[in-house]
């Protein structure tokens, strides 16, 4: 089995995919592109997230009013939902299991801090009242981007906005983002080598396997135990560590 090479082909099949819409309709209709490419990541996170989860986009609603739409949401399939038609789901906090911001392309530092900014406030709109009730390691929040400009070298700029965005608060933080092919960042409450209370977020340069990295850490969220008697089936051998561009803490 090569796992290295899985990756690979998931980032071509992505690659292939995400402009199709956009050789037939061109320039004319942006909203209808954007939709096809969160289309495309919740066709393959259905491939392979167990049938105790779904994928939808959506709101989540508490007494006070809903969250801002969310472009992919997870949740568990064992709580009731309030609407429902197609894709379009309503559901309470206590169902989610994740939620993804898609974007087709990243282009700079400044677009970067808005983007995780609105995203961290949707994170802690679900979390604030029931944070205690919910394993936040169970709830995937995540940004995926299909291109980017921002390369290794804006590695400390993007822990820098990312640790900002979370105002030193656990509530707001942004687990996973992939920016483009190869950039990945992944926040840690446990280290890599099992160092408990670790609270850091690690950025690394993957070449073209942020995508399939950031898929299978959506499964890894939803089905821990059983990617984790599988390590070696869900995630390359060599891990990423040795390609760690840069970490930064929550709190200082």
């Amino acid at each position: 089995m090569d796992v290295s090479n899985y990756f690979d082909s998931l980032s071509l099949e992505i690659k292939a995919l995400k402009n199709r819409v956009r050789y037939l309709i061109g320039t004319r209709h942006f909203l209808t592109d954007g939709e096809w490419k969160e289309s495309i990541l919740r066709t393959i996170l259905r491939r392979h997230l167990p049938s105790t989860v779904e994928v939808g986009r959506g709101f989540i609603v508490k007494p006070n009013g809903p969250s801002k739409q969310i472009d992919v949401l997870i949740y568990d399939t064992s709580k009731p939902i309030l609407y429902q038609d197609g894709d379009l789901v309503m559901i309470t906090p206590d169902s989610v299991k994740g939620i993804i911001e898609v974007k087709t392309k990243i282009n700079c530092i400044s677009e970067l801090s808005g983007i995780i900014n609105n995203l961290a406030d949707n994170t802690e709109f679900i979390n604030d009242d029931s944070f205690d009730e919910i394993n936040e390691d169970n709830v995937f929040v995540g940004l995926f981007s299909y291109d980017s400009d921002l390369r290794e070298t804006h590695s400390e700029q993007i822990l820098d906005k990312i640790k900002s965005s979370s105002k030193g608060d656990k509530k707001r933080v942004i687990s996973h983002l992939c920016l483009g092919s190869s950039l990945f960042v992944r926040f840690w409450s446990t280290s890599p080598s099992s160092e408990p209370d670790y609270d850091k977020w690690h950025s690394y340069w993957l070449h073209s396997k942020a995508p399939g990295y950031f898929v299978n850490n959506v499964v890894d969220a939803t089905a821990k135990d059983s990617v984790r008697v599988n390590q070696n089936v869900w995630f390359p051998t060599t891990g990423k560590e040795t390609k760690k561009l840069g970490e930064i803490n929550l709190i200082d």
